[in-house]
């Protein structure tokens, strides 16, 4: 899947974050997730921000649904997680930072739905202690939390997919670089997950590595060219006909 990340570059506002869905909902993508953040966080966050009332995304639920698409929250503020999968949230992510909330892991756990879990910097060994805390297997999104080129590590895709499913990989763009979400489909990641922003000339929450909206059609192109051009490794003759003879191999 194909995901935006509205994450909380909406501000607050809820007028901002309804023309980020609309825009969003005229794309070539498949999901759409908010972040919830815990109180703490919104208080001692660095960029003024502030919590967007619940209600306001049962309507969102509803309007992405109409458009056949989906919807998944980050979230940190555990007592929203009944309601939110009560509205119908199609999944969830687990942000790195609460890799170890067992608080949360447990109420997400019991909803039964499809979650994702951002890696971060954690080790393999982590990495499979958790797999084994679910019994509906979760996806992990390898990322870094770095810009720097050295901690990117993509090749950590291939090991994750060894060591827990090939299937249950997935890649989250957290560079400036957009380079690498390119290269991250050469590993066929279950999903490609990014952030986005409006055109304001306004500063983020994640604003280095968000992709402002109205080039997304034009890098999901770009994403499933490449991805054809991968292919899937199987050679076979090929034989090419032109006016000039039978397309027999001579």
């Amino acid at each position: 899947m194909i995901i935006c990340e509205i994450g909380i570059n909406h501000l607050g506002s809820e007028t901002r974050a309804l023309k980020m869905v609309d825009s969003l909902l005229t794309k070539n993508i498949d999901a759409i997730t908010f972040q919830i953040p815990s109180k703490d966080f919104i208080k001692n966050f660095r960029i003024k921000t502030k919590e967007i009332k619940i209600d306001f995304y049962k309507d969102i639920i509803r309007k992405i649904h109409k458009k056949k698409k989906k919807i998944g929250f980050a979230i940190s503020n555990e007592d929203l997680i009944e309601r939110l999968n009560n509205f119908g949230c199609d999944f969830w992510k687990i942000l790195s930072r609460d890799f170890y909330n067992k608080n949360i892991l447990r109420k997400i756990k019991k909803t039964g739905k499809k979650t994702y879990i951002s890696t971060g910097f954690s080790n393999l060994n982590e990495i499979k202690n958790l797999d084994n805390y679910f019994i509906k297997k979760p996806i992990f999104i390898h990322t870094s939390l770095s810009h720097k080129y050295e901690d990117i590590n993509l090749e950590a895709l291939l090991k994750m997919k060894r060591k827990i499913n090939k299937n249950r990989v997935a890649f989250g763009l957290h560079s400036p670089d957009l380079k690498i979400l390119y290269y991250a489909q050469i590993y066929n990641p279950e999903s490609l997950f990014f952030y986005v922003k409006t055109n304001e000339r306004i500063k983020f929450p994640d604003n280095e590595h968000a992709i402002k909206i109205n080039e997304i059609n034009k890098i999901i192109y770009n994403l499933k060219s490449l991805k054809l051009a991968i292919g899937n490794g199987n050679k076979k003759k090929i034989i090419i006909k032109n006016k000039f003879d039978t397309g027999k191999i001579k």
